[in-house]
């Protein structure tokens, strides 16, 4: 097994990679060197989505986070009596969303990743149910639900996207 280098100051070090010929299958470093050729991981296409060095830069976590604070919100305002049903249901699900985005992020497996992607977009589809029970007992106003129930699609279907993106490559 051979090893792409990294460039560090003056000298190459060198990073594990997993390699078949001159495709590597699996790397970390900022810069790769390929059959001579040192390109950054932001000009291959086969890098940018799938190897975002932290699940925090995938915009689907980005706006599952955005969301999830706003689940927060409005949640502190639910009547103390939903505090521990409704309100912590919803939270928990919002929640779950981007953990389990996190999680797919850090699986190595495509079939490990979807799994949990799926599961990730199960529970946006979990957390619009919850929002619609909160708008039908009037503990939203309908402007609130509209927004964010069509967020929470917009989300799923990133998800989706995701999926498909990863299946690609």
């Amino acid at each position: 097994m051979s090893f792409p280098r990294k460039r560090e100051s003056s000298f190459f070090a060198l990073d594990p990679c997993f390699r078949r010929g001159d495709i590597v299958d699996f790397c970390f470093p900022q810069q790769i060197l390929i059959s001579g050729l040192e390109i950054s991981e932001l000009e291959t296409g086969w890098l940018r989505g799938k190897m975002a060095k932290g699940f925090y830069e995938l915009n689907i976590w980005k706006k599952g986070y955005e969301l999830l604070m706003e689940i927060y919100k409005i949640t502190a305002a639910f009547p103390k009596e939903v505090k521990y049903g409704l309100s912590r249901q919803m939270r928990d699900s919002a929640n779950s969303v981007i953990a389990n985005i996190a999680e797919a992020h850090g699986r190595y497996y495509f079939a490990d990743k979807t799994r949990v992607l799926y599961t990730s977009r199960g529970e946006c589809e979990e957390t619009r149910s919850h929002l619609r029970v909160a708008s039908g007992l009037k503990y939203i106003d309908k402007k609130v639900f509209t927004y964010l129930d069509e967020e929470y699609e917009g989300l799923s279907k990133g998800i989706s996207s995701y999926i498909r993106f990863l299946k690609k490559d």
